[in-house]
């Protein structure tokens, strides 16, 4: 209730600071007294005024918006790069494949193809087993690509060579092996175990 015996209804805004402020228009006397307290209602001025503790928010600039949609791009790519270069680290070696003819005898010619995740270099071994008789017949390495953690590419690599006498000396003729070993590098603290390709051969000696 005013002075003026008018209902008055004042909202509290924010810590108790009201919400609006009311400007009442009184007519006063000659005295400079107030007059009549009845003030029409056609005199009652209403006016709105925001709390000192409300703040209008402010629009991000363009440039900033654009800044955290690239790096947020970029932790995407980041984290699906590190997930494909985790399985290649894993996955070091794709596939070994051995070329030979079912005899082997001097002169015979024996291959392999490799093919590796390009993650690091492998190395890989060729020889001919028969009983408790082993003979390296050769070795060779896989390069990795340059930039292996982020370079998704395989690496292709093949391997052949000529069997001589001196390499079949101290086997019987009959049944035996060849087998072709390739080894990655530790990646994540862990190397993954060799893979292997193995073919059976029949060893005629001159």
């Amino acid at each position: 209730m005013s002075p003026f015996g008018l209902p008055v209804n004042l909202s509290a805004g924010t810590a108790g600071v009201p919400a609006c402020l009311l400007i009442f228009e009184v007519p006063c006397g000659k005295d400079g007294q107030a007059g009549t307290p009845a003030v029409p209602a056609a005199n009652l001025t209403v006016v709105r005024s925001a709390s000192m503790f409300e703040t209008e928010p402010i629009p991000e600039a363009r440039p900033i918006a654009i800044l955290k949609k690239v790096f947020v791009m970029l932790v995407v790519a980041l984290l699906a790069i590190g997930a494909v270069s985790s399985y290649r680290a894993d996955v070091q070696v794709r596939s070994v494949e051995l070329n030979a003819n079912r005899e082997l005898a001097t002169n015979s010619n024996i291959g392999v193809s490799v093919v590796t995740s390009g993650r690091t270099q492998v190395d890989v071994q060729v020889e001919l087993l028969q009983g408790s008789r082993s003979q390296k017949l050769f070795t060779f390495h896989v390069p990795g690509n340059e930039l292996g953690f982020f370079d998704p590419r395989p690496q292709h690599a093949s391997r052949s060579t000529v069997l001589t006498k001196d390499q079949l000396a101290g086997f019987e003729p009959g049944a035996a092996t060849l087998r072709a070993t390739a080894i990655g590098r530790h990646q994540w603290m862990w190397l993954p175990p060799p893979t292997k390709s193995e073919v059976g051969v029949e060893i005629r000696l001159e």
